[in-house]
């Protein structure tokens, strides 16, 4: 119910924030830093300044809970995914809001399917989503920027995160492993199937790949062999995100 902001050097929480009555689901910072997203249970986005750390946005409710969400590049849009949980029942949804305007860009329903994440590419010129459902629903999507023109990749099998590689030119996804893709055509390029894959991220020089799974390890990769690299214990649940820093 709170969202905390530390000093990524020292471990100081420099600012904290509770909203118990509607409980944080997702956090994401703009590129430029000037912002700060949170997405809740409850279907609502707030945008906060990180010079005062005040709501200066909200973008209107939505059905279902914020799961993930992604800036652009340029921090001039932002994507949303909307949708039930594991033990809930309901359609989710891809969303592209205009920020300097709040206006919805784009808006993709998934009937039945959980939206696991939100990713756009290094060049802000495409949009990956994916999709958590299986049978029809599962798989990754991705757009166009320009005119919103949709592929499918790998439909019906149930995806539970997407990565850009730093150069945009691989698609990571996890698929029961991990599945490496040409970002350009969704061919398959390398599969690690025993990766695991709830959240993925590339390291800065695209060299690594880092995936959490609910056997409460994070695991690094190397994607030219997908040799396992190194495990990281420590946590006691699920592993749910993963990140690199910026300098790796």
């Amino acid at each position: 119910d709170e969202v905390r902001v530390y000093n990524a050097t020292t471990g100081q929480v420099l600012h904290r924030f509770r909203r118990p009555a509607i409980g944080p689901r997702s956090v994401a910072f703009s590129p430029d830093g000037k912002s700060l997203a949170v997405g809740y249970c409850d279907g609502r986005v707030e945008l906060l300044g990180t010079a005062k750390w005040q709501v200066e946005a909200k973008l209107d409710r939505q059905i279902g809970g914020v799961h993930a969400m992604a800036f652009s590049p340029d921090s001039k849009w932002l994507a949303t995914a909307n949708g039930p949980t594991f033990d809930e029942a309901g359609d989710s949804a891809v969303r592209v809001w205009d920020l300097a305007t709040r206006n919805l860009l784009m808006t993709r329903e998934q009937p039945k399917c959980m939206v696991r994440g939100v990713v756009f590419s290094p060049d802000g010129k495409g949009l990956a989503a994916a999709w958590g459902g299986g049978g029809s629903s599962g798989g990754v999507s991705l757009w166009d920027c320009a005119d919103w023109k949709k592929r499918e990749i790998c439909p019906g099998s149930g995806c539970y995160g997407v990565a850009f590689s730093p150069d945009g030119k691989t698609l990571a996804a996890g698929m029961g492993g991990v599945t490496l893709l040409d970002a350009a055509t969704g061919e398959e390029r390398l599969c690690i199937p025993k990766a695991g894959g709830n959240s993925l991220a590339f390291s800065p020089d695209g060299k690594t790949v880092a995936t959490g799974a609910h056997d409460q390890m994070v695991r690094l990769w190397d994607i030219a062999s997908g040799q396992e690299r190194r495990v990281l214990k420590g946590h006691l649940d699920w592993v749910w995100w993963v990140a690199f820093s910026p300098d790796g």
